[in-house]
């Protein structure tokens, strides 16, 4: 569901969040040169008691919560031209990716540098620019997505092999996926930016996630104290 079709408005101090295992969580709103860890704490503060949103990062810089329960929250964050997303749900690993499809680059070199075989002969298989450029960020993002899924950085992994098929409904890794894991990857157009998320759950769960939005229009002094302003909050989304 596309967040300008969202229904419910509310501020951020006046809902629950309700995660169930299966949910994939996801905020939207402007990029407005807050720190990281100050919109996470923010977002992270609707599911944990009030003080218990306290970030450590790996050596590769991904956040993550110092302390954990037995079922500790996933999340990660992504930036680009203008605006932010975070992912939030349980499981083994999250990742999400956010781009904006204007970015001044040219997609064809790009392509020709970093992705797949399988992945430039789908893009070089659509003539028309635009639905190739948006092919390329879905592609982009895919592999962005998993990379910081696995709390891995551009420099430490090939992307050549962290290819993607885009062409079904489901999105389908071409390559290796770790054992005893079960990956899902979803990709959302957003406006003028692609959105790809990529969570891994234990063999166990077999359902497919169901995702919400929560899309927010500004940062400001409230009630609470500086939050995220004017939520709005879409229904569960089947991947």
């Amino acid at each position: 569901m596309h967040p300008a079709r969202l229904a419910r408005t509310f501020y951020s101090e006046a809902f629950e969040v309700n995660l169930q295992d299966n949910d994939i969580h996801i905020w939207l709103g402007p990029d407005t040169g807050l720190p990281t860890d100050a919109i996470l704490r923010e977002v992270l503060g609707h599911y944990l008691p009030a003080g218990q949103a306290q970030l450590a990062r790996t050596a590769n810089g991904k956040p993550y919560l110092m302390q954990q329960g037995a079922d500790p929250l996933q999340f990660n964050l992504s930036h680009t031209l203008g605006r932010v997303a975070c992912a939030v749900s349980r499981g083994i690993c999250l990742g999400i990716d956010i781009e904006n499809r204007q970015r001044a680059i040219n997609v064809d070199e790009v392509a020709q540098r970093f992705f797949h075989p399988d992945e430039i002969q789908a893009l070089q298989a659509i003539t028309d620019v635009a639905q190739r450029r948006q092919l390329f960020f879905r592609l982009w993002t895919c592999k962005e997505a998993y990379i910081k899924a696995i709390g891995q950085t551009i420099a430490g992994v090939s992307l050549q092999q962290l290819g993607f098929d885009c062409s079904a409904a489901t999105i389908r890794a071409l390559f290796a996926l770790p054992a005893q894991q079960q990956w899902h990857f979803h990709n959302q157009a957003c406006g003028e930016c692609e959105i790809s998320i990529a969570r891994a759950r234990h063999c166990a769960g077999t359902d497919s996630p169901h995702l919400t939005f929560f899309s927010f229009d500004r940062w400001e002094n409230g009630p609470s104290g500086q939050g995220l302003q004017h939520c709005q909050r879409a229904a569960d989304e089947a991947l």
